[in-house]
């Protein structure tokens, strides 16, 4: 068992050389990761409204377009997760993909396909609200010309955007039009790059249009809206809704009578997290941006509010982006304040228990895994002595026990044998 264990140890120190190379076990959860940020002069402008997705090839942020208080903008930039560090682009050659990149916007939405392509929706400038789609090659890092069929949606900005990956489809909802608010869902079918207009089943049940939302797909396959704004007015809500994309219907939701509830907003941002539950991130009240983050549980139907620990924005921000990693960690990036304040910041937001999170941070892991390692093979040579002692006075008793009782056989002889002669008689019958 002694060695049986000590092989186990030395395979855990194995692995924690192999994580140490790759990155670190973190077992703090819910709190923001200090970066050390690499390239800093390539990071994009300060922005809002833009949009941002992972590439999974090469785990990148591929940040896209925004606004700030100048201009809009259609910049595309990437982030390396790993190596916390922005990556230079040499733009200074144009493309000739370029002439089917998208124009200057922000309010869009971003969505990546499971074989790496992103596709960008709507938005809005100065004077234009958009309808237009366009496809981005990750891996290639090139623009691709679409030919649509179908009938495209109505122009809109702020909506939501989700990829249901059964049917290769992406569900948009809500969004600021040009006659006002929006309540449709729109599906385009990037396989065939076709346009239309899902009609919910009929079970009394709409849903509320609403702008500057966020949307999630659950393990249910039910599209998540939380928040936003319902109005010309800028009201803001604190309603969730559900819609099974399945049945394509909207559905009833009932909130646990025991939990708490964030307040309404809009401009915030959310995942989807592996323990079933929806993080959430930031928001405009509509007097002020909070950095409040919030989590929804949906086994429980419960809100729990989260105090993380660590480095994290000290300021609220709304028109920010969240976006999931492979690693489970949360990338935030650019928004903008209560005032005028744009910003270009970055932070990383640690979701769950057990994550690899970067090279810089592998030393750590070895070390403490190290120190863990030689602690249990110490103990199993330990116990390895002890059992080798343990099995020598077994052994040395087992000896002692045999010559004790050869001897006392030997005095059994001698004794039979002196009684045998002293029961002999002392004369003879004639």
């Amino acid at each position: 068992m002694a060695r049986q264990t000590r092989i186990l140890s030395l395979l855990v120190f194995s692995l924690a050389l192999i994580g140490g190379g790759m990155g670190v076990l973190n077992f703090l959860t819910d709190s923001w990761i200090l970066i050390i940020l690499s390239n800093a002069k390539a990071a994009p402008a300060p922005v809002a409204g833009h949009s941002s997705v992972l590439n999974p090839v090469n785990n990148t942020l591929v940040v896209f377009g925004g606004n700030n208080a100048k201009n809009y903008t259609n910049s595309l930039k990437t982030y390396d997760v790993v190596n916390d560090a922005w990556i230079s682009i040499n733009d200074t050659t144009p493309k000739p993909s370029n002439q089917f990149m998208p124009s200057p916007r922000s309010g869009h939405v971003a969505i990546t396909t499971p074989t790496n392509m992103m596709y960008v929706f709507g938005g809005r400038n100065d004077t234009t609200i958009f309808q237009d789609i366009y496809k981005y090659d990750m891996v290639d890092d090139i623009w691709i010309q679409l030919n649509v069929s179908g009938t495209p949606p109505a122009p809109r900005y702020g909506h939501s955007g989700i990829m249901y990956p059964i049917t290769n489809e992406f569900l948009f909802f809500g969004g600021m039009g040009t006659t006002g608010v929006l309540s449709d869902i729109v599906k385009f079918e990037f396989e065939s790059n076709t346009w239309s207009t899902l009609q919910p089943g009929n079970n009394n049940i709409v849903g509320l249009g609403v702008y500057g939302h966020s949307a999630v797909l659950n393990m249910a396959n039910q599209m998540v809206v939380f928040g936003g704004i319902v109005d010309t007015n800028n009201k803001t809500t604190d309603q969730l809704q559900f819609f099974d994309v399945v049945h394509g219907n909207w559905v009833n939701h009932t909130l646990n009578t025991t939990s708490g509830h964030p307040a309404a907003r809009s401009g915030h941002a959310a995942v989807i997290t592996p323990l079933n539950q929806m993080l959430v991130f930031g928001g405009n009240f509509g007097n002020g941006a909070t950095q409040q983050t919030w989590k929804y549980d949906f086994t429980y139907n419960t809100w729990l509010t989260v105090s993380p620990t660590g480095y994290g924005p000290d300021h609220g921000l709304y028109g920010q982006t969240c976006t999931s990693t492979l690693f489970n960690t949360m990338m935030v990036f650019g928004g903008q304040s209560s005032g005028s304040d744009f910003y270009n910041d970055i932070f990383k937001y640690n979701i769950i228990t057990s994550v690899l999170r970067s090279q810089s941070d592998g030393v750590v892991l070895v070390v403490l895994l190290t120190i863990v390692c030689s602690m249990i093979i110490g103990l199993c040579f330990a116990l390895d002595l002890m059992a080798e002692k343990n099995e020598i006075e077994r052994l040395e008793r087992l000896e002692q026990e045999a010559a004790t009782n050869e001897l006392k056989k030997v005095t059994i002889a001698k004794e039979k044998k002196k009684s045998k002669e002293e029961r002999q008689p002392l004369f003879e019958t004639f």
